[in-house]
């Protein structure tokens, strides 16, 4: 290091040191601000000729002079140029703004009529500012948006992403906000909270009315596969699988059977609430292997309370016609007389003041009643000869006659009708539109035509004409959207008179019927009349309709919409996610596609038993996110904490 000593001595190694420092010594030589650069009362400017070369040179009131050794301008005027270069930062960055929220009043004229659209516009402007894609904060109807595009098409979303058009959220950010609320079995109070929020913002666009806060709970079963999975937690490693109907379920279970039994499930019970208008939710899932009537009436009783304090009031409970299901209704009463006496009509066991209304569903009470008629013939193939008081015939041969016939006519019709509808297999007989065309009006109206053409010979159709006629006013009412105003209504009519006829046709043919014999089969009661099964379901639904209306007047019931067709839907979009009709999901791969569906259940497939009808989007938001403050943080610690110095 060189330096110059305080005592000087005339040595030739004393003035060589200080010469040698003398050369290392650099003055200081500014900075060049460009001439663009606005004056400041901080510096001065000097001009520099240098080999016939001028350049202005600019230094700090407080310069040095003098440099350090390793630099050409001293530590004053570096720290003078990085002042003025940050106040007109600042100055550019405000002027930046200024220009951003022009914009934003312009577009604002702009885009009067599509708000949508300059919202959209200004987000995309905030968001190029932000040069680290980690400090992006994304809008609601952007990120909604994005989810619901993402999970119809993860692949088409990335594509569509990576051409850099907009500014889009990352697929990981749209899967940690989809996977925010996880789906756990039973009755969670985050799934209660996220409708009960849901419910008052559509009610705030109208989207909805208060008539939603009424409505019914529809139940279902769906086959999965059986697998067990294990995943992480916050308390270590949990397993998925079991089956799971609650805590007091499984109590009850162990006390019966004296051990504990672990079984894994193959069926998934699902609870959904249907509003009066169409507001609809998910609100409990439950793996299990084939339900009792025992689980489910605890279950089902607990939904109904929770929804309750939640401030939706369940009219009336939608089922299938399973055997479990009409268990379950019997426990509600003596016996199936009293339940019909009843209407079918009980009272909850936690509030007396609540009544609940049993229904089958519609749709199944239909494809029942198709079965059936596929079963009657005059042949070994068919097992049963329906039959009428008079004597006349139901066979399904008519059905196939009828179609073949309308088939060589030059003007079909009946143009729907085709072979799918005859040859069924195990998947078609669960299509809903399969079993309601053969039996609609214009199934009616294609008989009365072809017994014209058959001429003498038409009376053969006598009887099957009959039992369409009644039939289609059975699917002209419950495919009805017309809300029933008032108990006045013709149409509750219609189904009382379309029940007398079968309740009829069956004491009639009681009266008529001989015991069963080993070479009468064919006279005797069962082979005549549709299943006892059947007949329970079709007065079930009649009677625990009309029940539901006049209990609900004024309330404006869609008779469309009193069915289990949100369910099927729900669950024919879980195959359709895991690729297909005949594949069912694992318990994880169902609790993990829930989510999906709530956000995207409008994609459902046109051959989904439902026939892909009604299968409007649910228009749900996302959840209610938590916010960890730093005080919980730390309470969190030390509970751990104090957990560990406790062991």
């Amino acid at each position: 290091m060189l330096h110059v000593e305080n005592k000087y001595s005339t040595t030739s190694q004393c003035i060589n040191n200080i010469c040698e420092t003398v050369k290392k010594i650099k003055f200081c030589r500014g900075w060049d601000l460009g001439s663009n650069n606005k004056p400041s009362k901080n510096i001065i400017e000097e001009r520099w000729t240098v080999n016939d070369t001028t350049s202005i040179h600019r230094f700090s009131k407080k310069c040095k002079k003098v440099s350090l050794f390793s630099s050409d301008v001293c530590q004053t005027c570096v720290h003078t140029h990085g002042f003025i270069n940050a106040s007109e930062s600042e100055d550019e960055e405000s002027s930046m703004l200024d220009d951003f929220e022009n914009l934003h009043n312009l577009l604002d004229k702009i885009l009067v009529e599509n708000p949508h659209l300059c919202s959209f516009i200004k987000g995309q402007v905030d968001l190029a500012i932000k040069e680290d894609p980690r400090g992006r904060r994304w809008d609601k109807a952007i990120l909604l948006s994005a989810l619901r595009l993402w999970l119809r098409s993860p692949e088409g979303y990335k594509e569509f992403r990576n051409q850099d058009l907009f500014l889009l959220p990352h697929p990981n950010t749209l899967s940690n906000y989809k996977n925010q609320l996880k789906q756990k079995p039973g009755l969670n109070d985050e799934h209660f909270e996220w409708m009960h929020q849901e419910f008052y913002r559509l009610l705030q666009t109208k989207a909805v009315d208060e008539t939603d806060l009424h409505g019914v709970l529809v139940l279902d079963e769906m086959y999965i596969q059986q697998d067990l999975t294990s995943y992480k937690t916050k308390d270590g490693i949990d397993l998925t699988g079991f089956v799971n109907l609650g805590e007091e379920s499984t109590n009850i279970k162990t006390v019966r059977e004296g051990k504990e039994n672990v079984k894994l499930a193959n069926q998934v019970l699902q609870f959904v609430y249907l509003g009066f208008n169409g507001f609809r939710f998910p609100i409990a899932h439950w793996p299990t292997a084939t339900a009792n009537a025992a689980d489910m009436y605890v279950n089902m009783w607990q939904a109904i309370q929770k929804l309750f304090e939640y401030g939706f009031q369940v009219e009336g409970v939608v089922m299938d016609g399973g055997s479990s299901n009409r268990k379950l209704i019997e426990l509600h009463f003596d016996n199936w007389e009293h339940a019909v006496k009843s209407n079918f009509t009980t009272t909850s066991p936690f509030n007396p003041d609540m009544k609940v209304t049993f229904i089958m569903d519609y749709s199944h009470v239909m494809k029942k009643i198709r079965n059936n008629i596929v079963k009657s013939g005059d042949d070994k193939e068919h097992t049963k000869l329906l039959t009428l008081p008079d004597n006349s015939t139901i066979e399904w041969d008519n059905w196939s006659d009828a179609y073949h016939w309308d088939i060589g006519n030059v003007w079909k019709v009946y143009r729907k009708l085709t072979s799918k509808h005859f040859k069924l297999d195990s998947a078609s007989k669960m299509r809903n539109h399969f079993a309601e065309q053969v039996l609609d009006v214009n199934m009616l109206n294609l008989f009365m035509h072809y017994k014209t053409a058959l001429g003498e010979y038409g009376s053969r159709l006598d009887g099957t004409i009959e039992l369409i006629k009644h039939t289609s006013v059975l699917v002209e009412v419950f495919r009805d959207l017309r809300p029933i105003k008032d108990t006045c209504d013709d149409r509750l009519d219609h189904l009382t008179t379309a029940l007398n006829w079968f309740t009829d046709w069956e004491s009639q043919i009681e009266k008529k019927s001989k015991p069963v014999s080993k070479g009468g089969v064919r006279n005797s009661k069962s082979k005549k009349l549709i299943s006892p099964q059947s007949r329970k379901d079709l007065t079930c639904c009649i009677v625990g309709f009309k029940a539901l209306v006049e209990r609900c007047v004024g309330m404006n019931i869609k008779p469309g919409l009193i069915n289990s067709d949100i369910v099927e839907n729900l669950f024919c979009s879980q195959r359709v996610v895991c690729g297909g009709s005949n594949d069912n999901p694992t318990y994880k791969k169902y609790c993990h596609n829930l989510s999906a569906i709530i956000y995207v259940q409008k994609l459902t497939s046109p051959k989904s038993n439902t026939g892909g009808k009604y299968g409007k989007i649910y228009d749900i938001n996302l959840p209610p996110r938590k916010k960890i403050t730093r005080k919980s943080k730390q309470s969190k610690k030390k509970s751990v904490t104090s957990e560990i110095d406790r062991e």
